[in-house]
């Protein structure tokens, strides 16, 4: 189980639990977030889905369904590995 802690709004801090993510391009997305410092709203924004949409992904209570989201996820994945 790998936790990480991201600072939103006020300085407010939440946990993501990596072993409940369900799909693994939200792991691989959520790890690559948080080695480059990128707030869960910013990579919404980035996704072009709402911060709910996105914090349901980070919680693992859902995982992308459009094709089109999970293209966009394989970019971005892609840009944060270089």
């Amino acid at each position: 189980m790998v936790l990480f802690l991201w600072r939103v709004n006020m300085g407010k801090r939440i946990e993501i639990d990596i072993s409940k993510i369900k799909d693994e391009r939200i792991k691989k997305l959520v790890t690559l977030a948080q080695k480059h410092d990128i707030s869960p709203t910013a990579m919404a924004h980035f996704l072009g889905v709402s911060y709910g949409t996105y914090n349901r992904y980070q919680q693992g209570k859902t995982v992308p369904q459009s094709e089109n989201t999970r293209a966009i996820i394989d970019h971005v994945i892609e840009k944060l590995k270089k």
